[in-house]
């Protein structure tokens, strides 16, 4: 259930993060483009040298409950009030990859940890369910959110929800 919450935010930032940078943040298709693709320029640059330094170091609770407290405050940061669009938009997604780069791997690693030879195959199909299930959820309610509600309030509660999800890996990495 953490997963599909985390996901559902995560899945934002592919669907209705582009549409708020054009409609809210006013910035046209091309710097939508340069921005959202800093997330995968530093994801290929980054991530395995930052997990390799990070494995090990704590429990991947941890990991997973700072992944969605900074992926929170990333989309957060979307409501700020500066001027230049383009600034907020490439903060929040250099925010939210850090959250991501933090937070996922360590998922994937803490149900294979959890598993047994035996069911493993059965933890990996609930895992990738979950995914699936959030990028269903987390795309159809936040542009309904969007829609009903604006911008601004759709931002707050998917931080809210990244904070839920925090507190839930917080309480399972307490109860182990």
């Amino acid at each position: 259930m953490l997963t599909v919450l985390f996901a559902s935010c995560f899945f934002q930032m592919f669907t209705t993060v582009p549409v708020y940078f054009k409609e809210g943040l006013k910035l046209n298709e091309f710097w939508i483009g340069v921005v959202m693709s800093v997330n995968g320029i530093l994801i290929a640059l980054i991530e395995m040298v930052l997990v390799f330094k990070l494995e090990g170091r704590k429990p991947y609770l941890t990991f997973m409950c700072y992944g969605s407290v900074i992926m929170g405050i990333a989309y957060l940061l979307l409501n700020l009030p500066i001027a230049s669009g383009f600034i907020v938009a490439l903060f929040s997604i250099l925010v939210v990859t850090i959250a991501e780069m933090i937070g996922m791997p360590f998922m994937n690693s803490y149900y294979i940890g959890k598993s047994s030879d035996l069911n493993r195959g059965q933890y990996a199909g609930l895992y990738t369910m979950s995914w699936s299930l959030a990028q269903v959820i987390g795309s159809s309610c936040g542009a309904l959110v969007a829609a009903t509600f604006g911008f601004f309030n759709l931002w707050l509660l998917v931080g809210f929800v990244c904070m839920i999800a925090a507190a839930g890996y917080y309480w399972l990495q307490k109860k182990s």
